[in-house]
């Protein structure tokens, strides 16, 4: 990836705790939907909600078993939204690689989380993901 780092002074291969924020494509299946009554008190009965579409189910799995993919990355907390999700995420130790320019190996994910995988010419892989 050709991308600026946020904070180029900061080691991206450090062990840090760091706040993420994916946004879904505009052409993909929204992540969930919010229910319930937003004027009720968080965590009562009939308060608001997401209710995890067959995407964010995917997204939910993965996160769980994230220590599989990366034993170095603990998830520490996440909120799943329509269009978007926060990951706290702690890097227990030195990467090799910079945090945000990593990539899953595609047939880790193939395994458990994707229906398929398609490459590109330039070697971009887009994958399908199955709940």
């Amino acid at each position: 990836m050709n991308r600026i780092l946020r904070a180029p002074w900061h080691d991206y291969t450090q062990r840090c705790i760091y706040l993420v924020t994916l946004n879904k494509s505009p052409l993909a299946e929204n992540f969930g939907s919010l229910e319930g009554d937003c004027h009720l008190p968080a965590g009562t009965k009939g308060s608001s909600f997401i209710r995890a579409s067959a995407v964010g189910l995917a997204i939910k799995k993965v996160l769980k078993d994230f220590s599989l993919i990366e034993p170095k990355i603990r998830i520490l907390q996440y909120a799943l939204m329509p269009d978007h999700l926060y990951i706290l995420l702690f890097v227990r130790e030195q990467t090799e690689e910079i945090l945000g320019q990593c990539k899953i190996p595609v047939e880790l994910l193939n395994k458990k989380y994707v229906g398929t995988c398609q490459s590109d010419h330039q070697g971009a892989t887009a994958c399908m993901i199955r709940a």
